[in-house]
């Protein structure tokens, strides 16, 4: 009896060891991507110089919103992962702080499908590229034509402030 009562417990305790390796293996897979992150600093522009902290040529698209009398500036750098996946980084500086997001995004859309944005010259086809978090979503719409603006829409769970980026610019493509 004293055996088997051993055998048992011996089994039992390698199954879960296998399974406790397992969950880490497909735990360490899933966290191989840049994770979406948001970084907000809470400090006047001048002690800082971020935009040239960040090198945006190793973007494929920048997107770029200045407005120097007010001192604020939007940048979005856009690199395509595969047909579906973008890799993304947004940096907006203003005169109260300075916030920044990176991380992935997919098309809205995979098989083609577009959506409508509309500025001063009219309605223009765009793709969409979402990521849902629990604590907030975000929308990438890029000009599917030209590639000449972008906005960036963050929609947070909590109500919106000065740190977070403003959706309603729509930023131009700053290689064109």
């Amino acid at each position: 009896m004293k055996i088997d009562l051993f055998t048992i417990l011996l089994i039992t305790l390698i199954a879960c060891a296998s399974k406790a390796a397992s969950a880490t293996t497909i735990a360490d897979s899933l966290n191989t991507e840049k994770p979406n992150k948001i970084i907000t600093y809470l400090e006047p522009t001048e002690s800082r110089s971020d935009i040239k902290d960040i090198n945006w040529t190793n973007f494929e698209l920048v997107f770029k919103y200045e407005d120097k009398k007010e001192e604020f500036v939007q940048i979005l750098g856009i690199n395509n992962i595969d047909t579906d996946t973008i890799e993304y980084q947004i940096y907006m500086n203003s005169m109260l702080c300075v916030s920044e997001f990176y991380g992935h995004a997919i098309k809205h859309h995979p098989n083609g499908g577009l959506e409508t944005d509309e500025d001063d010259a009219g309605a223009y086809p765009v793709i969409e590229y979402l990521f849902n978090d629990d604590d907030y979503d975000i929308s990438i719409r890029i000009d599917s034509e030209k590639h000449s603006k972008a906005r960036f829409i963050l929609s947070p769970d909590r109500e919106i402030d000065e740190c977070d980026p403003f959706e309603h610019l729509i930023m131009k493509n700053s290689r064109q």
